[in-house]
């Protein structure tokens, strides 16, 4: 009769071995699929950030009208435009160059989402070629 209450503790201890190791592994799956959520949200808001930046530097050249290139033009390279104030709590930096290769306007913007335990960070570049500038 002894050993009958001993094989039986012995299943007890191990189906609740078994069913905290599920547990474990069920919590451990749960937290990773909710940083992956909580991270998409971020690089999203990053993502549209930056692109803020790029719509930023083609106002600033397009505002006036563009009438095609002008003697100088290669000049009209700008200081970086920041903005930190963007619903959200998002951020961008973007930057316009003139490059002769592309015949255009090198710009570039990276965008920003901050949070108390991590930050996110995404990039936007566009090659944009003015026409007649050869």
């Amino acid at each position: 009769m002894n050993n009958k209450g001993q094989a039986l503790l012995i299943v007890v201890v191990f189906m609740g071995a078994i069913m905290l190791g599920i547990s474990v592994i069920s919590g451990f799956l749960f937290t990773q699929r909710l940083r992956t959520s909580v991270d998409i949200t971020k690089s999203t808001r990053a993502i549209y950030a930056a692109d803020a930046g790029i719509e930023a530097q083609l106002y600033d050249i397009f505002r006036g009208g563009y009438n095609g290139p002008n003697p100088g033009y290669e000049s009209q390279s700008s200081e970086p435009i920041n903005r930190s104030n963007i619903p959200g709590g998002a951020e961008f930096e973007s930057n316009r160059e003139y490059s002769e290769s592309v015949g255009g306007f090198i710009l570039s913007s990276t965008g920003s989402y901050e949070d108390s335990r991590s930050k996110v960070s995404r990039q936007l570049r566009i090659d944009l070629r003015i026409f007649g500038a050869e």
